[in-house]
């Protein structure tokens, strides 16, 4: 139990970009120390910066077994197929557990009936559920993988999603590629082997500025909801259009430097049974985390809960301003306050249970969850310490040598991220700080995952994915 991954020769061949801004750095080191507005806007600064710069060079992905694919980005409604519910109703709603990383609140992958989908250098790529091999999710003949031509060249997107048998995801306005994209985005969709890339609607049509950076959408049951210019939250069917969008929250924000620095509302988006989600840090509750339920049926939106107080549970690190990580399944909203413990709070009865004590130091940090279970992700110690939902302790699961420089330098060290899970496995994402050169610095990112069997037999470590 409680093994440290090793490493040795099985470090996986990662992505590799370059910014030429700084921030970058800074936002490796404000994950370990700094307040939650600023992590959360400097990490969501340096992954647009990281992916807006993405490129394609001499270690470029080695081209696939050809295969036939449409080029052609056509406009319109997708069509849709009729789902088996006993195979595959998952896919017709919501994809919870890979949308995971509340702190940068980009999903950097999805899962599908099939295998799984992860960006890489501005590329997307498909790993196969039963061998682990992964492509690129490209099949043109004596394509190179180098260019914006390529199938598989996504460039600057926001989150990624699977649903009812498609992909998803949300770019610019210039052919699904970001090009200038004068503050529009769009959501896209193509099939599940990379072809036939189509505009489904507009999310944002005007340029805000700070706040025209990739917008958040979550796909439920037939629903969109997103957040679109100035960050208002809004809903719509799937390829409706924005001018008939139902407003399900504004926020009153003012466009310039210090809303960013000091008084910027972040929300996340959530979507469980009927309902949506709404969870963030409000102007009118002082920045306290406070979550709101929308029923799309009688557009009601409700508040439902608002993070507790410390003389209610005791001190945390971040007591009586921020959680630590949440989740929502069936009603019931899971909950990390670090240095303190794991709870749950249903929304029906409005009782709250703490799940499990985490008393021990080194369980602190953020968390994700799962239908199954919660992950601790101490990143001063590059490891995961997994727990039931029910409370029980499983093991601890290191990252360590995937995650640093190797130089001494803490500065230079790994950011290690849960991004996503399913019944079978567990995924880790890792960024690392390659090079530093006077035009930038080079971000590598790496893929692992860890099997649920080895961490249900206490045993395990994660193991990289191999990408061409």
């Amino acid at each position: 139990m409680n093994k440290k991954a090793s490493g040795k020769n099985e470090r996986s061949r990662g992505f590799t970009n370059r910014s030429a801004d700084k921030g970058i750095n800074l936002a490796n080191k404000f994950t370990r120390k700094g307040t939650k507005a600023k992590l959360r806007i400097l990490a969501a600064m340096s992954f647009c910066l990281i992916v807006a710069a993405a490129g394609c060079g001499k270690d470029s992905p080695a081209v696939p077994e050809s295969q036939n694919q449409e080029e052609a980005l056509t406009s319109g409604t997708p069509a849709t197929r009729s789902a088996d519910p006993e195979t595959d109703a998952s896919f017709m709603e919501f994809q919870k557990p890979f949308h995971m990383s509340q702190e940068d609140t980009f999903n950097r992958g999805c899962a599908s009936e099939k295998g799984y989908y992860f960006m890489g250098n501005g590329y997307l790529y498909f790993v196969d559920k039963e061998t682990m091999q992964s492509t690129i999710l490209c099949g043109k003949p004596e394509c190179s993988h180098q260019d914006q031509n390529c199938n598989a060249y996504l460039g600057n997107i926001s989150h990624i999603t699977y649903y009812d048998g498609k992909l998803y995801y949300a770019a610019g306005q210039e052919q699904g590629i970001p090009g200038v994209d004068e503050g529009v985005w769009n959501l896209y969709t193509m099939n599940a082997d990379g072809t036939r890339k189509t505009n489904v609607m507009t999310l944002r049509a005007q340029n805000e500025g700070f706040y025209s950076m990739p917008t958040q959408f979550v796909i439920h049951k037939g629903q969109v909801l997103f957040l679109s210019d100035r960050e208002n939250i809004l809903c719509v069917p799937l390829g409706g259009e924005l001018k008939d969008a139902k407003v399900v929250k504004t926020n009153d924000m003012k466009l310039d430097d210090e809303a960013v620095s000091d008084s910027l509302e972040l929300w996340y988006l959530w979507a469980d049974q009927d309902k949506f989600y709404c969870f963030g840090n409000p102007k009118s509750k002082q920045f306290r985390d406070t979550l709101y339920e929308y029923d799309p049926g009688t557009e009601a939106l409700t508040e439902v809960w608002t993070v507790p107080e410390s003389a209610e549970t005791g001190k945390w690190d971040t007591s009586d301003v921020s959680v630590n990580g949440w989740y929502i399944d069936q009603g019931i909203l899971y909950y990390f306050l670090s240095g303190n413990g794991l709870y749950q709070y249903n929304l029906s009865t409005k009782e709250t249970q703490k799940i499990a004590a985490t008393d021990d130091p080194s369980h602190t940090g953020t968390a994700e969850f799962d239908g199954e279970m919660a992950y601790i992700n101490n990143r001063d110690k590059d490891t995961v310490y997994v727990y039931t939902r029910k409370g029980e302790y499983l093991g601890e699961y290191g990252y360590r040598e995937y995650a640093s420089l190797g130089n001494g330098q803490e500065e230079g060290s790994g950011i290690g991220r849960i991004i996503g899970s399913d019944a079978d496995l567990v995924f880790l994402c890792v960024e690392n700080l390659m090079s530093m050169t006077q035009d930038g610095f080079g971000m590598g990112y790496m893929y692992y995952y860890l099997p649920k069997s080895e961490i249900r037999s206490g045993k395990g470590e994660f193991k990289p994915l191999a990408f061409p």
